[in-house]
């Protein structure tokens, strides 16, 4: 290959225009009135005179490379813009008389011309001609469109009697490249830069000082220039490989990098490496000479890559709880080696068509028809887009504002919402990949977590459709529950399905032979869980997601997690007033419940349950460790607990989930004939009871006989009240291990209807004794518990 490099500085009888006496005609002899215009014309001269004349055929958009210099001429119906004062007049050439020609104001006037002539391109003291990303040429000719001129300093002059005279500059470079080798058709070039030098822009500005730059202004987070050019052809006249002469216009710069793709009309793509240039001078000319073709390569078609998700699947936009789940970034990449040559995004959304968002055509504009910027939206557009080979699609910010139009566009939001993306390169390849993002059809409107039911609204289902069934299961179980769907309004699309409690419950008989019911919290609805489902319409399958009721967190025990240094259950006297955790700590048994650690805990404590021998001298007795939702006073040897502490449900459990640890020895105190004898086994005990009292339960426990000893799993109703239902474990012997161990207990319904309404309705009781009412038990026990909560 053969690379030949020359600067080639413009000369300077190319860039004078003069005008003489004997070249003015007036076109009112008689003299103008006031206001009146005269028709002047002014001649060029021979650029090629006296150094190497050009050929006839040589104008200006066919530059001629003479010897160090190169000239151009002016062709036929060239415009330039002749201003003189406030006034741009449009000047066009004749090459039949060789002049150009305007009407002018007469009189002494203050001029300046510029080239190329664009209406309304002059403001103030500036002139701005298109220099965009997208430039054409008619075969190996120069195209002077973007070839700013201006002259370097003013004229004042009357052109009716005198000379005018302007000393033209170019505002910028030009790289000329040629190549001979091959025999393909040119379909466009593509010429990159590198970011830091934009080398084309909305408009080149020229100021009448004789200076001049690119538009490199930023409106609204959009660019006005660009790094890339991109050049066709005219229709017809597009050169092949054997004879190619691409212009480009440049700013002056140093360019760090240069790449130059050339693509072909049988869709081949080959690449040149311009790296390396000398600095770029504004009136010089580059020429780069290469006698052989660049390896060609198939031109692979435009792709998007999203990293990390799959394009062929709906994307949720809010997951079951209603809240926004589309928390990764939907920033699609979209390569297209050859150059994007256009990019729109047609959007199949029934939310956003009624917004008028119909199509969103990147690449020629700049906002969405509601007058929104696509830069709001983080959307690249117009120069970040254009002839790129890469750009990115962003609409993170958008999608999620979809479910945020619920109040203005009611159910339109629901469904599918597809964004069709179509890129074309510069060698006409063309894909269209859909995007598409989904507002789940199927919502959990209505539940009451307590009664396990609740309504499924359904949103835009064909007003056509004549059945609608969701079938629906808790997430990671096997069985379906089938709903039957009514209309609510079928001519919008609105349907509705009733989760009842019907397969909720099934019933057992407990220890004591009383009726108990249990809850199956795969059917119905509660609390902390995720449901799946399936959507049908007339027996097809329309959409598949998952929905969960509102308020969906559950019940919170108080200070479950025995962090809190403060509880009144740690302390000796504070139990008396406490509102939920207490214990039996008193002057003679202060550490019946104490903070402390334990392996396996969770946080940074638990609590710590110590049994001990109480009282004075040879008189002491049994006092279990414990710790209860009750309160506790010790005014003498007696002991009062009165169980039962207010509490808020809005969720029905089905368990109550903690973590132990126990060392639970041998009976070795039965001082009220408890029901253990010395020696066996003692059993410690966990319960909990939801109940509904109107007071609470009082046990006295002492040196005299225990009074209200009461087993919820013996009766429904102690006399305060109804218990609703109840869990208990007892513990024999020591855990296995020397961490603390989770454990559930299931919760037996007496009552499956009735919610706590009354002043008491909680009751958790631990006890290293279960029978220490009696003072029955082993006084070394030792438990530790710690984070108590609600299963569901």
């Amino acid at each position: 290959m053969k690379d030949t490099f020359r600067t080639l500085s413009v000369i300077a009888a190319m860039t004078t225009v003069a005008a003489c006496s004997n070249g003015i005609e007036e076109q009112n002899p008689n003299g103008p009135a006031t206001g009146d215009k005269i028709r002047i014309e002014f001649t060029a001269k021979n650029p090629g005179t006296g150094i190497n004349p050009t050929p006839a055929a040589e104008t200006r958009t066919s530059i001629h490379i003479g010897d160090g210099s190169f000239v151009s001429r002016w062709d036929d119906g060239n415009e330039m813009t002749l201003l003189y004062g406030s006034t741009a007049a449009k000047a066009t050439y004749n090459s039949a008389t060789k002049k150009f020609a305007t009407d002018i104001t007469p009189g002494t006037q203050v001029f300046h011309a510029f080239s190329p002539h664009v209406e309304n391109s002059y403001d103030g003291s500036v002139f701005t001609i298109p220099f965009g990303n997208l430039r054409t040429q008619n075969g190996n000719n120069f195209n002077h469109r973007y070839d700013p001129l201006i002259t370097t300093e003013p004229r004042t002059a009357d052109p009716a009697s005198d000379e005018l005279v302007f000393t033209l500059k170019r505002l910028t470079s030009i790289l000329k490249f040629e190549i001979s080798g091959g025999s393909d058709p040119v379909k466009a070039l593509l010429l990159t830069a590198d970011e830091n030098h934009p080398v084309s822009s909305s408009g080149f500005i020229g100021v009448t000082d004789g200076t001049g730059s690119i538009d490199a202004t930023v409106l609204n987070g959009i660019p006005a220039s660009s790094n890339v050019i991109a050049m066709t052809f005219d229709e017809g006249t597009a050169p092949t490989m054997a004879d190619l002469h691409a212009y480009f216009n440049l700013p002056e710069a140093q360019y760090e990098t240069l790449k130059l793709d050339i693509i072909t009309g049988n869709g081949q793509i080959g690449s040149i490496d311009l790296s390396g240039l000398p600095a770029f001078k504004a009136g010089e000319l580059y020429r780069l000479k290469k006698t052989s073709s660049p390896a060609f390569v198939q031109i692979e078609k435009p792709y998007l890559d999203w990293p990390g998700q799959d394009m062929d699947i709906p994307h949720e936009i809010i997951d079951e709880n209603g809240d926004i789940v589309l928390d990764y970034p939907a920033a699609i990449t979209i390569n297209a080696p050859a150059g994007i040559a256009q990019l729109y995004v047609d959007v199949v959304s029934p939310a956003l068509n009624a917004l008028r968002i119909e199509r969103l055509d990147l690449f020629n504009e700049t906002q969405l028809p509601i007058g929104i910027n696509y830069s709001d939206l983080g959307l690249n557009c117009t120069t970040q887009i254009q002839y790129k080979k890469s750009t990115l699609f962003d609409i993170t910010r958008l999608v999620p504002m979809i479910p945020l139009l619920k109040d203005g566009l009611g159910s339109l939001i629901y469904g599918d919402h597809t964004f069709n993306v179509t890129v074309v390169d510069l060698a006409g390849n063309t894909e269209t990949r859909p995007l598409t993002f989904r507002c789940s059809r199927v919502e959990c409107s209505a539940s009451d977590l307590w009664a396990n039911t609740g309504t499924l609204s359904i949103y835009a289902i064909d007003p056509q459709a004549q059945s609608v069934v969701v079938k629906y299961r808790a997430e990671g179980a096997s069985a379906w529950h089938e709903l039957t769907a009514e209309a609510v309004d079928a001519a919008n699309g609105t349907w509705k399905a009733d989760i009842t409690a019907d397969n909720v419950w099934s019933q057992e008989t407990n220890p004591s032979g009383l009726t108990i019911y249990i809850p199956d919290s795969n059917a119905g609805i509660f609390a902390q869980k995720s449901y799946e489902y399936e959507l049908l319409v007339d027996g097809s399958l329309l959409e598949t997601g998952k929905f969960a009721p509102e308020n969906n967190g559950g019940d919170i025990i108080p200070n479950g997690d025995m962090e809190s240094s403060s509880l009144p259950c740690y302390t000796e006297n504070d139990s008396a007033t406490t509102s939920f955790w207490g214990s039996g700590n008193n002057s003679f048994a202060k550490t019946l419940c104490s903070r402390s650690t334990f392996k396996g805990m969770g946080g940074s404590s638990c609590a710590k349950l110590e049994a001990t021998l109480a009282g004075v001298l040879i008189w002491k007795y049994l006092a279990a460790g414990n710790l209860f939702s009750a309160t506790f006073e010790k005014p003498s040897t007696t002991g009062f607990v009165r169980f039962g502490q207010n509490y808020t449900y809005t969720a029905r459990p089905t368990a109550l989930k903690l973590k132990y640890h126990a060392q639970i020895g041998k009976v070795d105190q039965n001082t009220h004939g408890g029901p253990l004898k010395t020696g066996e086994q003692d059993k410690a005990r966990i319960f909990v009871c939801i109940i509904d009292w109107d007071q609470q339960h009082e046990v006295t426990s002492g040196t005299n006989a225990p009074t209200g000893i009461w087993d919820p799993e013996t009766t429904i109703d102690p006399g305060e009240g109804k218990i609703i239902g109840y869990g208990s474990l007892f513990i024999e012997g020591n855990t296995e291990g020397d961490s603390m161990i989770e454990t559930e207990l299931k919760i037996n319904y007496y009552d499956k209807v009735t919610k706590p309404s009354k002043a008491y309705k909680l009751i958790i009781s631990c006890a290293t004794s279960a029978y220490g009412d009696y003072m029955n038990g082993c006084s070394s026990n030792v438990m530790y518990v710690d984070d108590f909560a609600w299963v569901y």
